[in-house]
Order: C-alpha cells, then sequence, then structure tokens
C-alpha cells in the first residue's frame, strides 16, 4: 500500500504535468534559436507551452490553497511551480524578442545557450 494518498498524488501529477510542458517549450525554444528566422513558427510554439505552464501554475495554486494536507511544506510545493513557471516564462520572453527587435542571424552563443537550456529542461524530466 502506497503512503502517498490519491490526494498527495495530485500535486506530483501537476509537477510532472509541468515539467513535460517546460520540457516542450524548450525544445521548441531551441528549435526556435537554430533556425531563425527560416521557422518563425517556432516562437508562436514556445508562447503556447508558457501559456499552458501558467494554466498549470493556476490549477496547482488553487490545488495548494484547497489542500487541508500536502506531501510536503507548502512553501516548497509553491516554490516549485513558481520556479518551474518562471523558465517557462523566461525561454518565451526571449524567443518574443527574436521578432520584436527584428533579428536577421541568431548569434551561435545565443543557439548555444538556447541548447543548454533544453538539455537542462529535459534533465527535468527524469
Amino acid at each position: 500500500m502506497s503512503r502517498v494518498s490519491r490526494k498527495e498524488d495530485q500535486f506530483y501529477d501537476k509537477f510532472k504535468e509541468m515539467i513535460a510542458a517546460v520540457n516542450a517549450g524548450a525544445q521548441a525554444y531551441a528549435s526556435a534559436s537554430r533556425n531563425y528566422p527560416e521557422k518563425p513558427f517556432r516562437i508562436g510554439q514556445v508562447k503556447e507551452y508558457e501559456v499552458h505552464c501558467d494554466t498549470i501554475a493556476r490549477e496547482a495554486y488553487h490545488l495548494l490553497e484547497t489542500s487541508f494536507i500536502t506531501p510536503f511544506d507548502r512553501e516548497d510545493i509553491a516554490s516549485i511551480i513558481h520556479n518551474l513557471d518562471e523558465i517557462a516564462d523566461g525561454m518565451e520572453a526571449v524567443s518574443a524578442r527574436f521578432e520584436l527587435y527584428d533579428i536577421d542571424a541568431t548569434r551561435p552563443e545565443a543557439i548555444e545557450l538556447a541548447e543548454m537550456t533544453a538539455k537542462a529542461c529535459k534533465e527535468l524530466m527524469v
């Protein structure tokens, strides 16, 4: 028998869902960096994943507010939710600036940084 109740599982499910969205957004962000301006639609995909992360974060915060017992400290849960959302927000902010500042080529350093971000986000999936 599991020591974690179904109510507590909901937090872990939200974490997994949010990590999956952050990872997918990171892969789109890296692709956007590598292929900009040839494939500008990737920027829209990064935004979609960021919006999806915001939705999951709102659901997780609501779950946190309505739960009497949590699997671990409330502040820690809120911090995890916040930090995952910040990752998505940061990637979206950078990719939005490609079009905002009319970038016509991506510097190799920016591509490398985006790929490192994608690799780090992939590690969250483990």
